[in-house]
């Protein structure tokens, strides 16, 4: 700095020729460009380094290829960077400047070093007023302490420990929850299958192709329910047999129209097994209401209705009813 001569006035800026860096010198050079008037200094804060770089970059938007280099200057004028002495070279003979290919593919360079005589004239910088003024109020203004940096790393210890300690509770829920609800599942789980196996089976039978199959599925769902509600399984009896067992109206009245269903020349239409599953449904739910809560609950996951289906009597049903079904459909 003492061989720059005393009208060198050092300004700090930021080092390196980072993208970040050089953008930021360009940036400065418009916003320079924009607010002088007259003859005023274009100028930003540098060195021979990032000012080389800025060159190159500009040479490569022209379409010249252009490259850094950095070395010693071993003779020349420049007061700016001495020439180095009888081949001894020190760091004030480093420097960096740019070379830019012609179109006879010769390097060409060119000398950056930044000059240091005129500062950049801030005046422009003063003439300008703010475009929205504020009002200093200094009886408003409080002194406010530096935070202690030592505070905040234990605070933001602090909050961490407390993070991690509330995500550990909240795994913990977690577990707990999924334990709980695949025991829940386990104890749940078969009378849940036994239900939805008694809903396929009753939806299947009600859903059957012919009235007729409807009917006699109507009347297998009536004794499944039976069994399953304590009553005994029919046995060998005939369908007037079981209703006169079981003692209702309505039994009867599904023994009476599934024998004439099953054994008549007529065949049934949709409406009569429609009424015929009303009826069933109808006998099911006065079933239920004759028993407590805790029978209801037994008979809804009750296995005697399942176990009856594979007796000889129900197979004999059901062959009945099939080929009755065939008959029908032939005739």
């Amino acid at each position: 700095m003492k061989a720059l001569g005393p009208g060198y006035v050092f300004q700090p800026s930021t080092s390196g020729h980072s993208l970040a860096r050089i953008d930021q010198m360009f940036r400065r050079l418009l916003a320079r460009q924009a607010e002088a008037k007259g003859g005023s200094l274009v100028a930003a804060t540098g060195d021979d380094e990032q000012f080389a770089v800025a060159a190159a970059l500009i040479a490569e938007q022209l379409g010249f290829p252009a490259r850094v280099v950095v070395g010693a200057r071993l003779s020349g004028s420049d007061e700016g960077v001495p020439p180095c002495v009888d081949g001894v070279c020190t760091g004030g003979n480093i420097t960096a400047w740019t070379e830019v290919r012609d179109a006879s593919g010769r390097w060409t360079p060119i000398d950056v070093t930044p000059q240091h005589t005129e500062g950049a004239d801030t005046a422009v910088t003063r003439l300008r007023d703010p475009e929205n003024s504020t009002q200093v109020r200094p009886d408003n203004a409080q002194e406010v302490d530096p935070p202690d940096p030592t505070k905040q790393d234990s605070n933001e210890s602090a909050r961490h420990d407390d993070t991690r300690v509330d995500l550990g509770a909240l795994w913990a829920v977690v577990r707990i929850a999924g334990m709980t609800l695949a025991a829940a599942l386990i104890l749940v789980g078969p009378f849940l299958a036994i239900l939805a196996a008694k809903a396929v089976r009753r939806r299947s039978r009600r859903r059957d192709r012919t009235p007729l199959a409807r009917m006699v599925g109507g009347w297998e769902e009536y004794l499944d329910a039976a069994v399953d509600h304590g009553r005994a399984p029919p046995g060998n009896d005939t369908r007037t047999e079981i209703a006169a067992h079981h003692d209702s109206p309505g039994a009867t009245v599904l023994a009476v129209e599934a024998d004439r269903a099953v054994f008549s020349d007529g065949v049934p239409g949709d409406e009569e097994s429609a009424r015929f599953w009303d009826i069933v449904d109808e006998e099911r739910r006065r079933m239920a209401t004759s028993l407590p809560l805790w029978r209801r609950v037994l008979a809804a996951v009750s296995l005697k209705s399942f176990a009856r289906a594979v007796t000889p009597r129900a197979g004999t049903e059901k062959r009945r009813g099939r080929g009755r079904m065939a008959a029908s459909a032939d005739e």
